[in-house]
């Protein structure tokens, strides 16, 4: 099921191409792909990647190379703890489309931000599990368990990766 079925937003497809500080808005301008209009925002949260070594995207890596936390623009979301770098009034983008970045937009909401934008490559989507249903089907796991286990390791995260298609919230 798609989110945007249920939930009113606006969607744009699009990536961060590029991000410069602006020092007048104390915060950020990145400017976004397929022809989208640029994002202003003070904090931004990247929630990227499946748990385990955060993924930061190219254009945030000399920033990041500093500080997993440049001056209020957080990297991702394992680095803060409970978005402690987020004040009322704040414009706060999140990256990602799963449910991290679902509960990063949610805490900038409950903080007070002003506006809370979140910005995903692909629709969002809501599933009960991120794994298929015969993972937890309790007549059809021990297949699905034995085929996994019966990979060799680099498969395994390929097999992960492809089976989740993406985080969903």
């Amino acid at each position: 099921h798609h989110l945007a079925d249920t939930l009113p937003h606006d969607f744009a497809a699009a990536s961060v191409e590029s991000v410069q500080r602006n020092d007048d808005e104390d915060g950020y301008v990145l400017q976004m792909s397929h022809h989208q209009p640029p994002v202003h925002a003070r904090r931004v949260v990247c929630a990227l990647g499946f748990p385990g070594r955060p993924n930061i995207p190219p254009v945030f890596q000399e920033l990041s190379k500093a500080s997993p936390v440049h001056d209020g623009c957080i990297f991702h979301t394992s680095h803060c703890n409970k978005l402690e770098h987020i004040s009322e009034g704040d414009k706060v983008l999140v990256l990602g489309g799963g449910l991290s970045a679902a509960q990063a937009a949610l805490m900038a909401v409950k903080k007070g931000a002003a506006k809370t934008m979140l910005c995903s490559r692909r629709l969002l989507t809501t599933r009960h599990f991120d794994v298929p249903l015969e993972w937890v089907n309790p007549r059809k796991h021990r297949k699905s368990r034995f085929d996994f286990y019966n990979l060799e390791a680099n498969e395994k995260l390929d097999w992960i990766k492809n089976v989740r298609r993406g985080g969903s919230i």
